[in-house]
């Protein structure tokens, strides 16, 4: 039995979401059918983490257990002959038999991209066009107030279960002529978590909030979402850093060409 961890990225444009849903198209539903038919048998994926419908993907991972006994790398060749052209695995990699893509310690990494002039028809999918005029410093300054560990309550969905406080070790905000990236690094997020945050700096920039009604969103939480957010396409999943080496075995595809 062989532990497999795959790195894979998608164009979430045409997904309902990572999570698998009857009756929709999903990235772990359609995942999940080329690994059944590669394996010949119903195989348990299991994601670090859940993205929303419409957000995209460079670095999502997800691990399964499988009795094939091949090279690791040729999970990631035989799957991508099996996926549509908007899912591809970049690569896979054999793992302990107790890895759990999940419950492993982990970073994860969120890139939100704002064009805030003229939006190229080309990247409709890929940015949230946001045209208003923007307080640049003072979007930099409220984004400070997100490092370190917060109740985020006010920024997110969640449900009862859900532990609100979450720990934030890099924010970094970017702006390249009218096209602002906002990357966010953590140890875990909410639902709508990132979209909200940028909402939130959004509405600093515009100054419709100010830096202090989000120090004090932060430091008091709330039971309900406090501030708008930002919608999905602008959303790309970047990576997730495990904190201890995971893999035993690598292998890269030489191309994801289907």
């Amino acid at each position: 039995m062989q532990n497999i961890l795959l790195h894979m990225a998608y164009d979430g444009t045409h997904f309902e979401g990572y999570q698998a849903q009857q009756g929709r198209r999903t990235v772990a539903g359609v995942l999940g059918e080329a690994l059944d038919t590669m394996t010949g048998r119903k195989t348990r994926l299991i994601a670090a983490g859940r993205t929303d419908s419409g957000v995209h993907a460079t670095g999502q991972c997800a691990n399964f257990l499988t009795h094939l006994n091949m090279p690791a790398g040729a999970f990631a060749k035989r799957l991508n002959a099996l996926l549509p052209d908007d899912l591809a695995i970049i690569s896979s990699e054999a793992v302990s038999p107790q890895f759990h893509a999940r419950f492993a310690d982990h970073w994860t990494t969120y890139r939100y991209l704002v064009e805030n002039g003229v939006l190229y028809p080309q990247y409709r999918h890929l940015c949230f066009h946001y045209d208003f005029a923007l307080d640049w410093a003072a979007m930099q300054q409220a984004a400070a107030l997100f490092l370190g560990e917060h109740d985020v309550s006010a920024f997110a969905m969640y449900t009862q279960t859900d532990t609100t406080r979450r720990m934030l070790r890099d924010v970094t905000l970017e702006r390249e002529g009218s096209r602002m990236a906002f990357t966010f690094t953590g140890n875990g997020f909410l639902r709508r978590q990132v979209r909200m945050m940028v909402g939130a700096l959004l509405s600093v920039g515009r100054g419709e909030v100010s830096e202090r009604q989000v120090a004090r969103a932060l430091a008091q939480g709330s039971d309900h979402p406090l501030f708008f957010a930002a919608p999905p396409q602008g959303l790309t999943l970047v990576r997730v850093d495990y904190v201890e080496p995971v893999g035993v075995e690598r292998g890269d595809p030489k191309e994801v060409n289907r």
